[in-house]
């Protein structure tokens, strides 16, 4: 069993909800401050530290799976102050990979959805842009998502929707009020995806990332083959502490698709515990050819 001890900090570009930069420190010195609004604060306790730029911690809703009338709040981490409701809303409707099949939560946005946002006193106005006609039945858990995003921010106390630039089904002229009560608890942290990084013309993955939902304090962690031996190899926590990121010795050897188990416990920064193991397919994700 790995004890996460005076590791090493990898920051990198991948995690599926953090995002961050592809750097490597092996003695980090914080330089700057990750500013956290309430809603963050209520549903994750105190962000993480970076190691350079000013960052910005924020939440997404997402519908839940089993009950997609709840909704249960994603950390987003954001740059740009002056963007951050475009970065936001972009982020929410379109996150770069989906939330896994047997997950906890449901992402309703079908691929290529894009959001306009437009800001007047006291209302957001939303027009969710779909390449694809959506499922009538995702309707609500959408809207119920994007209203409550926007209802973290306190001067934002009514939220109008737009579908494709017409309005949004059984949507009122001056639009909806936020009902928080529809938000549950997070619950204790989750292990999410295992998605491995190839680089152009490699053979194997230079890095396999474990993705949580949220920032977490690793107590440990190991990744097995189908055959059950260890995958052995240099570990890392990622940029925001969203990920355990293996370099494995022997990349030539793991494959798209194949089997992997993941056996963890974790906690997170408001003491709940996440401990537990399951199988996962080792997903692909191709690392882009510097220019």
């Amino acid at each position: 069993m790995i004890r996460f001890r005076n590791l090493k900090v990898l920051l990198l570009a991948g995690s599926l909800l953090a995002g961050g930069a592809c750097q490597k420190d092996s003695a980090p010195v914080a330089t700057s401050i990750v500013k956290a609004n309430q809603a963050y604060l209520t549903a994750f306790g105190q962000p993480p530290v970076v190691v350079k730029g000013e960052c910005f911690a924020r939440v997404g809703y997402y519908p839940l799976r089993a009950n997609p009338a709840q909704l249960r709040a994603v950390p987003f981490f954001l740059f740009d102050i002056e963007t951050e409701l475009p970065l936001l809303f972009e982020r929410l409707v379109n996150n770069p990979l989906p939330f896994p099949a047997d997950g906890p939560l449901l992402n309703p946005y079908p691929p290529g959805s894009t959001v306009r946002v437009d800001l007047h006193p006291g209302m957001l106005e939303l027009d969710l842009k779909l390449k694809q006609n959506p499922d009538p039945a995702q309707l609500a858990p959408m809207a119920a998502a994007l209203t409550e995003t926007a209802g973290q921010y306190p001067d934002i106390s009514r939220v109008r929707l737009l579908l494709n630039g017409t309005p949004w089904p059984g949507m009122p002229k001056d639009g909806v009020r936020p009902d928080p009560s529809r938000i549950v608890d997070p619950g204790p942290p989750q292990l999410l995806l295992v998605v491995g990084s190839w680089e152009a013309g490699s053979d194997g993955p230079a890095e396999i990332l474990a993705d949580f939902d949220r920032p977490v304090t690793v107590d440990s962690f190991i990744l097995r083959d189908e055959a059950g031996n260890s995958l052995k190899g240099e570990l890392f926590t990622s940029a925001f502490d969203m990920a355990v990121v293996l370099h494995p010795e022997h990349p030539e050897t793991l494959s798209e698709g194949m089997s992997l188990r993941g056996m963890w416990k974790v906690t997170d920064r408001l003491g709940r515990s996440g401990e537990g193991e399951g199988r996962f397919e080792l997903q692909r994700h191709d690392h882009p050819q510097s220019p």
